[in-house]
């Protein structure tokens, strides 16, 4: 009898499983790994299972890889580098292992075929956005910009990046071609707003980004302003934005599309910055474009950073890897 339940849950735990379209890392005390799950927040499922910090999650586009970065030597102030992994978590290779400075977030080439790294303030010299052949592991430099968040648009010309320069000399988005030239402002520069998390459409045609006021405190330190948290979405061009109907208290972790643009993907955590409740955590919900309905999709200790979403069920392999079987609480949203 023994035997045959845990075939039957094998069985189950893989056809579940190979929904996930959905990829993100979930930091639990004391380090951070990368889990799937299905568009509904079901099959919740561990890939990674690293014992210091695994983060920055991306799907290639045909979902058979997964591009992340893992904190290589902790004692060297978070040395990240980029690593590369088959959709259910084996085949795990490392792409890049520079001597100085870390990799801090990621991007894949509409193609499949490259990587787009940027290396912050923290990388001194080196930091900039690079270019790495995932084949060749070959790596170029094409902009000495420092920058943040990024994503490369659907036809492969353009990157959209959060400038960073320095927090009190700029914080906004802009835009370059995808050989590093041309770099410009994407929209006007607010200095009292701060923008962050772009995404491109899948057809193009829009960018998905959030944004906060900012508020300057005593001693010159500019802080996010509690309760002013916006999801806007523009035209390619910056222009017709279009402001989200999403509460205001909720703090962004990160935010991506999903169903073809039909819904945009967040996690947040409710009332961040005058929270009573120590226990809670970023959590994942998904936002109807059309109906305006927000569903809370997961409901479980860590939080949850870095999504991605690709197009198609992939085949995650039970073997070796942990399905997760939190409590399900009840839920505060619904669509």
């Amino acid at each position: 009898m023994r035997i045959f339940q845990t075939t039957l849950s094998l069985i189950l735990l893989f056809a579940a499983a190979a929904s996930a379209k959905i990829v993100f890392s979930s930091y639990q005390f004391p380090d951070s790994n990368i889990y799937v799950m299905d568009d509904n927040g079901n099959s919740i499922t561990q890939i990674t299972d690293y014992p210091d910090n695994d983060t920055k999650p991306r799907w290639s586009p045909d979902g058979q890889q997964i591009a992340f970065l893992r904190d290589t030597d902790p004692s060297d102030r978070a040395r990240y580098r980029t690593f590369i992994m088959n959709a259910d978590g084996t085949n795990v290779r490392q792409l890049t292992n520079q001597k100085e400075g870390r990799d801090e977030r990621l991007a894949f080439s509409p193609d499949g075929k490259k990587l787009l790294i940027s290396r912050g303030i923290d990388s001194g010299a080196n930091a900039g956005l690079y270019v790495v052949d995932i084949k060749t592991t070959n790596i170029t430099q094409i902009s000495d910009i420092r920058l943040r968040d990024f994503d490369w648009s659907p036809n492969g010309k353009k990157i959209i990046f959060l400038k960073e320069e320095w927090w009190w000399e700029e914080h906004n988005l802009w835009m370059m071609n995808a050989d590093g030239t041309d770099a410009r402002p994407w929209i006007p520069l607010n200095k009292k707003m701060a923008p962050g998390n772009p995404r491109w459409s899948t057809n193009g045609q829009r960018i998905l980004y959030t944004e906060t006021d900012l508020r300057f405190e005593k001693g010159g330190a500019w802080v996010f302003n509690a309760g002013t948290y916006r999801y806007i979405t523009r035209k390619a061009d910056g222009s017709a934005p279009q402001t989200l109907d999403i509460p205001k208290d909720i703090m962004p972790g990160s935010v991506a599309w999903m169903n073809r643009g039909r819904s945009v993907l967040f996690s947040g955590i409710v009332d961040f910055d005058n929270r009573r409740d120590p226990i809670r955590y970023v959590q994942v919900y998904r936002y109807n474009l059309a109906t305006k309905k927000i569903r809370q999709l997961t409901h479980d200790p860590g939080d949850k950073w870095n999504l991605d979403w690709v197009d198609g069920a992939q085949a995650i392999s039970p073997a070796g890897k942990h399905p997760v079987q939190w409590g399900e609480l009840k839920k505060t949203y619904s669509d």
